[in-house]
């Protein structure tokens, strides 16, 4: 069997077209990222921001070789059509994949020719706990009956789109994993971890400072162990100011808003990660970015229950109060500093390296593409 060649896109499309609401200058490193960069190191890709209050586009340049900002007029429908197909056919783009995250572009997916149309399932968007309109969730229903692949983050994620969206086409369960490159510990960072002396270990949280976070469970951990430090970083949402504020204890600190480089270097530093989230089914559907990301730091992680942790046994320390979480914290620590634990846990999350992941993506649209 041979492997997967990403070198053979080029021969069934000549770029790829993210359809996107996010903001690739300001969202943390996400799903959009980890595929963009990869797909821009075969085809040019073009990542759609729709931004502009005029009737216009402008096409930016990033950090990333072959891969550019185009930032279009805000409001969905035949004008914002015509200014993205203007701007592919100004760079005689004929074949575009469309990859796709933002079911608002209904319109340009129904029309605009596609070898291959990919909807991106990154969220649990049929639960309840979202509170989204009914409008809303026919409107991914009916993105699902115009893509040719559907690629989903989590089993739990798969199973709501097939029984909640009706979706019945190709599928594929990719699941979140970590650039492993970047976060992966190399030899002398391992060994002085090992060797450092710690005078009060530090539970780590990066990601989203908001609504997911269960501001009650992380008060009482705050409280309860005084001889912890809580260092918590990313970006805040307005709203939860007031819930960070609450937690005004000497043992908190909040890092803010970090470039990765700078997470990566506060996580060497740290003896725990955290997944502190409220209990319900959108978040045991979920599998956060961040699960992985810990582990190839080295660290032991606990977490509340998600369905997608369970198969990596004593990875993830899976508990439901917050006696327990802190129990679980005290019981993990010690495992930060032993090298042959952290090895295990470089060896599994090497294997979730999202160019792995990128390679089995690349396996099934082939077997798409050769389909007659």
């Amino acid at each position: 069997m041979t492997s997967p060649d990403p070198n053979s896109l080029e021969a069934d499309f000549d770029c790829v077209v993210f359809l996107t609401w996010s903001n690739w200058r300001t969202e943390p490193r996400s799903n959009r990222y980890h595929y963009a960069s990869r797909f821009a190191k075969y085809l040019p890709v073009i990542f759609v921001q729709p931004d502009l209050l005029g009737t216009r586009k402008v096409l930016e340049e990033t950090e990333i070789e072959g891969l550019d900002i185009l930032h279009v007029y805000k409001y969905y429908g035949p004008k914002q059509n015509d200014l993205i197909n203007d701007a592919l056919l100004e760079r005689g783009f004929m074949k575009p994949m469309l990859w796709i995250f933002n079911p608002n572009f209904i319109d340009f997916i129904q029309r605009r020719f596609s070898p291959l149309k990919v909807f991106h399932a990154t969220e649990a968007y049929f639960a309840p706990e979202y509170g989204l309109s009914e409008d809303f969730i026919e409107l991914l229903r009916e993105n699902l009956r115009h893509i040719d692949l559907l690629v989903a983050v989590s089993e739990a994620v798969l199973d709501s789109y097939e029984r909640d969206g009706t979706y019945e086409g190709e599928k594929i369960l990719l699941p979140n994993g970590c650039d492993y490159s970047f976060w992966g510990l190399k030899d002398e960072e391992i060994l002085r971890i090992a060797d450092s002396k710690k005078d009060r270990n530090i539970a780590f949280y990066q990601g989203g400072i908001n609504n997911r976070i269960d501001w009650a469970l992380l008060r009482e951990l705050v409280e309860s162990m005084p001889d912890w430090d809580f260092w918590l970083c990313g970006l805040l949402d307005k709203k939860y100011k007031g819930a960070l504020r609450s937690l005004h204890q000497e043992n908190v600190k909040h890092l803010g808003y970090l470039e990765p480089e700078r997470i990566r270097a506060y996580a060497l530093k740290a003896t725990v990660g955290i997944i502190p989230f409220i209990q319900n089914s959108l978040i045991k559907a979920s599998l956060p970015l961040k699960a992985f990301e810990y582990v190839a730091s080295g660290l032991p992680v606990v977490s509340v229950p998600i369905i997608a942790l369970d198969s990596f046994g004593d990875l993830f320390e899976i508990v439901n109060t917050h006696q327990e979480f802190a129990a679980a914290l005290r019981k993990v620590a010690k495992s930060r500093f032993d090298v042959d634990t952290i090895n295990k846990r470089l060896a599994t999350a090497k294997k979730q390296d999202y160019s792995v992941r990128f390679l089995e993506l690349i396996d099934k649209i082939e077997s798409l593409i050769q389909e007659p």
